[in-house]
């Protein structure tokens, strides 16, 4: 004390600040909120897939086939292209729902590989039929009318339904593949 009062020049010159609100949040709470942020969306994204991946394989074909169909892709002097598609999901479902490399094999390995493993040998016969038929379009080797590429589609419709028991019969027409009101399957 006796210091302060013998130099008045040592005191502080200003009073100390008063704040006029509250502070605002710490960064440390901020960064958390963000962190947690980003581990939801990981996680919703992370479910989704794993999700999309327990679909019905026969669901996802016949889905995809009636996309293929709706495209009218022969119809606009496409076939190739149709028959790479229609490939390409019969590959898709074969590898999906028998656990085969389906992409990895030529269509004789292919039905060879299914040959003890399909339920149905109409499925067995089919991919045979119609992945050669379809190497031979794409390689310009056949042709194919609209009308017999359409039905390739529809039979692979046909004999999907008739592997996977849980779905019903097609209706005449080609059938709906909106989700039936029992929530099983399509009809």
């Amino acid at each position: 004390m006796i210091a302060l009062q013998a130099a008045p020049e040592l005191r502080p010159l200003k009073p100390p600040l008063e704040l006029v609100g509250a502070p605002g949040p710490p960064v440390a709470l901020l960064v958390a909120l963000l962190v947690l942020v980003v581990l939801a969306a990981v996680l919703i994204v992370y479910l989704a897939r794993r999700l999309r991946a327990r679909a019905d394989p026969a669901l996802v074909a016949e889905r995809e086939l009636q996309r293929l169909l709706d495209a009218r892709l022969p119809e606009q002097g496409r076939l190739k292209e149709h028959y790479e598609r229609l490939a390409a999901c019969l590959r898709r479902y074969v590898a999906a729902a028998y656990e085969v490399p389906a992409t990895a094999f030529t269509p004789p390995e292919l039905t060879a590989a299914l040959d003890g493993q399909a339920p149905d040998s109409g499925l067995v016969d089919y991919l045979r039929r119609v992945l050669v038929l379809g190497d031979l379009v794409r390689f310009d080797h056949t042709t194919r009318t609209s009308d017999e590429a359409r039905a390739d589609v529809l039979a692979g419709i046909e004999v999907i339904r008739a592997a996977a028991p849980t779905l019903p019969s097609p209706k005449s027409g080609g059938g709906s593949l909106a989700p039936s009101p029992s929530g099983r399957g399509v009809g």
